[in-house]
């Protein structure tokens, strides 16, 4: 046979074997947990069969690095603005940003898809922590905000926050999976609003998803409320986006 055969014949068997795999692998187990896992939950619960709460949307993100607090508690560090610091990191004044590899803007659209589907934190205003903002920067492209911006911290996880060895956390509202819960939600009551009169379909409207006045009991769309803004200050960021985009 030539070379040229075997290459097939081999993707062949390898997807024969995969499949042989999976068949052996489904009907392991008792009929109950085979069951329980036919249909991906809506929060994200038992994806993980030893640890069923892994991943769950409403439980606190897992830490990479342990919590840094002022007080290793809960209080938040002192430190250079992170409006100063933010700018100087991902600064792209007057630069000319391309992708090395020609990635249209559509790669980072999709990133932020993709990230919206692993996280959302619970953004329910706690404490004040308003931002210092400086005009003078060189860095700043806005002027029409006063000496801070406002601010506030993320609500403490449940039961978090009490001691050193129990420093604050905070909660992921969205399951950690990549399970599209940033288009059906992570819980019954968005998935059910968004559901057809024959429970299957998505709601849809003229081929989009469906707008909260399409039908009663919406949800709320956005954890912040509706976005609020002034036009005469809109056409002054559009102005300075251009600009820099023109050099």
């Amino acid at each position: 046979m030539q070379s040229g055969g075997i290459r097939p014949l081999l993707c062949s068997l390898v997807v024969a074997a995969l499949a042989i795999c999976l068949v052996l692998a489904s009907s392991t187990g008792s009929a109950a947990d085979r069951a329980s896992n036919s249909v991906r939950s809506l929060d994200g619960s038992g994806n993980n069969r030893q640890h069923d709460d892994w991943g769950k949307a409403g439980t606190p993100y897992s830490r990479v690095t342990p919590a840094f607090y002022a007080d290793r508690v809960g209080t938040m560090a002192v430190g250079p603005s992170p409006r100063r610091i933010s700018n100087r990191v991902f600064n792209d004044l007057g630069q000319n940003v391309f992708s090395e590899n020609n990635i249209s803007q559509w790669g980072w659209t999709w990133g932020q898809f993709i990230d919206h589907d692993l996280g959302l934190r619970d953004e329910t205003p706690a404490e004040l922590a308003p931002i210092q903002f400086d005009a003078n920067d060189p860095l700043e492209g806005f002027h029409n905000v006063d000496t801070t911006l406002g601010f506030n911290r993320s609500p403490a996880a449940a039961g978090t926050g009490t001691s050193p060895s129990n420093p604050r956390q905070q909660n992921n509202t969205i399951s950690s999976y990549i399970d599209a819960s940033q288009v059906y939600g992570s819980n019954s009551t968005r998935s059910n609003w968004l559901r057809a009169a024959n429970g299957y379909d998505l709601l849809l409207s003229n081929g989009y998803l469906p707008h909260p006045s399409a039908k009663p009991g919406a949800p709320p769309m956005d954890l912040m409320g509706q976005l609020a803004g002034n036009p005469s200050q809109a056409t002054v960021g559009v102005t300075f986006a251009l600009t820099r985009t023109s050099r």
